[in-house]
C-alpha cells in the first residue's frame, strides 16, 4: 500500500479526482499507472470517467481541431523523426506506419482507464437474481432456520457434531458464504438430519424430496458465480486473467442450466440477463451475439476493454485453449484467436516502439553529458573508417516487427508454459522480451478492489471504541504500519 490518507468533507467526484492526482504526482507514478480499478460508486465512475490511459494524452491532442484536410499528423511527423534515428531509410516508411497502425489499433479498441471492481459485479449479478427467487423463498426460509438452530441448539449441534456433520455460520455482507451453508447443508445425508429435526420436535424444518431438488437446482445455478467471487479476489498472484474466462464459462453453464431446471427457471433467467446487462460489452469483444438490453448497467460499456481478452493468454493456465475448450463454433474460436494474437501484435509493438525511443533518447543523453577527449587542435579526434561503423551501428539497430508475430506463435505452442508453470512469461525474458514486456505490464492489474476493502478492514480493528479519541493521522499511520509490516 503506498498511500492511506483522510478526506475531509463530502466525498464528491473532485475531492476524489484532486487527492487521486496529488497522490501521483507526490509519488511520480504517474507514467506508470496501467488502470484504475473502483467499485461503482457514482462518485468513482464521475470522478474517473474522463481520464486518459497514460501514453495516448498525445493522440487526443487534435481532436477539436476543425482543420481536417491534411493527411499528415505533426506527432506521426515528430514521431517519424525520431524513429529515423533508428531504422535506416528503406525500413523507415513501413516501420512508421507498422507503429502507426498498432497505435491507431490499440487508440480505437475502448480501453478504458477505469475499470469496475469484478467481484463487485458478479455479486449485483447475483443481487438480481435473487429478486426473482420467490420460487424457492419458502425453501430457503427453512434452510436458513435450520442453520440458525444449530447456532443456539446445543442439542441439535451435538447430534449434528455426533455424525461428523456441522453447518457453518452465514455472514449477512458475504453472499457467498450464504451459498457455502446452504452447500454443506445439503452434504448431510436427508434421512440423518429429519431424523435429528424429528427427534428434537422440529418436524415442522424437514426437507422433503421436493426441497431437496429445488436447493441442488440452487446449487448448481451458483456454484461457478461463488467460484469465481473466491478465486478473482486473489492477492499474490495476477487475477485479472480469470475475469473473461469466468464469464465465458458462467455464461454457458447458464445456458445450459435454463434448458435442465425445473423449479428455478425464473432465477436462471433473471441471472442470466444480469450477467449480460452488465457484462455485455465482454460479450462485443468476444464476439458473442447476445440481445442488449434495453437499458444496459454502467459497466456494460467497461467491459469492452480488450484487456480482458487478451490477459488470459498471458496466462499458461489459459493461453488459448480458454476459447479453443468453449462451446463457441468452430469458426468463432479460429476468428477470436487471430484476433487476440493481432491485439498482442499490437500492443508489443507499441512497447517495443517505447522502448527503442526511451533507449535512444538515453543514449542521446549520455552522448551529450559524456566528456570528449580533443585532441590537440581541440577537435574531436578522428578515426579510420568511421563512416562504415556508424552504417553498421544504424543497421543493427534495425528492428523488423515480424519476430513478434513468431515471438507469439511460439509461445502458443510452447509446452512447457502451463497451468503448473502459469506465469511463465514475468521472467522470461530472454525466450519472450515482447510478452514479457507486456505481461509485466498488464498483469499487475488487479480484477478486484477487494485488498482495498481489507485495508478498511484493518482500519476498523485498529479503531476501536475504547480508542475512541485516536486521531486521524494515528490511525493513518498505524494502518500503513499494519498492512506493510512485512516490508519492514
Amino acid at each position: 500500500m503506498l498511500y492511506f490518507v483522510p478526506l475531509y468533507g463530502s466525498h464528491t467526484a473532485n475531492l476524489l479526482l484532486h487527492q487521486y492526482e496529488s497522490v501521483i504526482n507526490a509519488l511520480d507514478i504517474n507514467a506508470k499507472i496501467v488502470r484504475l480499478v473502483t467499485d461503482n460508486a457514482s462518485n468513482n465512475i464521475k470522478a474517473f470517467q474522463d481520464l486518459i490511459i497514460p501514453g495516448f494524452e498525445e493522440y487526443f491532442e487534435n481532436d477539436n481541431n476543425d482543420d481536417s484536410s491534411s493527411d499528415i499528423d505533426p506527432d506521426a511527423a515528430e514521431e517519424a523523426d525520431e524513429i529515423s534515428t533508428i531504422f535506416d531509410d528503406r525500413n523507415q516508411e513501413n516501420m512508421i506506419d507498422s507503429i502507426k497502425t498498432s497505435f491507431d489499433n490499440i487508440a480505437g479498441s475502448n480501453e478504458s482507464m477505469r475499470l469496475p471492481c469484478f467481484s463487485h459485479c458478479l455479486n449485483l449479478v447475483v443481487s438480481d437474481g435473487l429478486k426473482e427467487a420467490s420460487c424457492i423463498k419458502q425453501v430457503l426460509s427453512k434452510v436458513s432456520k435450520i442453520a440458525k438452530l444449530s447456532h443456539s441448539s446445543t442439542i441439535f449441534a451435538e447430534k449434528l457434531e455426533s455424525i461428523g456433520k456441522s453447518i457453518p455460520k452465514a455472514i449477512k455482507t458475504r453472499w457467498n458464504s450464504q451459498f457455502n451453508l446452504v452447500e454443506k447443508l445439503l452434504r448431510i445425508p436427508s434421512s440423518d438430519l429429519n431424523d435429528i429435526l424429528t427427534s428434537i420436535k422440529r418436524q415442522e424444518l424437514c426437507l422433503l424430496t421436493k426441497d431437496y431438488q429445488i436447493l441442488n437446482e440452487f446449487v448448481s445455478l451458483f456454484i461457478l458465480l461463488a467460484e469465481a467471487t473466491v478465486i478473482t479476489q486473489s492477492e499474490k498472484t495476477p487475477s485479472v486473467s480469470f475475469v473473461a474466462p469466468t464469464i465465458l464459462a458462467i455464461y454457458f453453464d447458464l445456458l445450459s442450466e435454463k434448458e435442465n431446471v425445473s423449479f428455478t427457471l425464473p432465477l436462471c433467467k433473471a441471472l442470466l440477463s444480469s450477467l449480460i446487462s452488465r457484462f455485455g460489452g465482454l460479450f462485443e469483444q468476444l464476439e458473442i451475439e447476445v440481445d442488449k438490453p434495453i437499458k444496459p448497467k454502467t459497466t456494460y460499456d467497461y467491459f469492452k476493454d480488450p484487456l480482458f481478452i487478451y490477459t488470459p493468454c498471458l496466462d499458461g493456465k489459459f493461453k488459448l485453449h480458454w476459447i479453443n475448450e468453449s462451446l463457441l463454433p468452430p469458426e468463432k474460436k479460429k476468428f477470436l484467436c487471430e484476433k487476440i494474437k493481432q491485439i498482442l501484435y499490437d500492443f508489443c509493438v507499441l512497447i517495443r516502439h517505447n522502448e527503442c525511443s526511451q533507449s535512444e533518447a538515453q543514449a542521446v543523453v549520455d552522448e551529450q553529458t559524456a566528456p570528449v577527449t580533443p585532441s590537440r587542435s581541440g577537435r574531436k579526434r578522428k578515426s579510420l573508417f568511421s563512416n562504415i561503423e556508424n552504417k553498421n551501428s544504424k543497421k543493427k539497430k534495425v528492428e523488423h516487427f515480424g519476430f513478434i508475430k513468431d515471438e507469439i506463435n511460439n509461445y502458443f505452442i510452447d509446452d512447457s508454459i502451463d497451468e503448473s508453470n502459469r506465469f511463465a512469461l514475468l521472467y522470461e525474458s530472454d525466450k519472450y522480451p515482447s510478452l514479457h514486456s507486456l505481461s509485466l505490464k498488464v498483469l499487475t492489474v488487479p480484477a478486484t478492489s477487494s485488498p482495498v476493502e481489507q485495508v478498511f478492514s484493518q482500519s476498523g480493528f485498529l479503531f476501536r471504541q475504547h480508542r475512541g479519541k485516536m486521531s486521524r493521522k494515528m490511525l493513518q499511520m498505524l494502518t500503513m504500519l499494519k498492512i506493510n509490516k512485512k516490508f519492514l
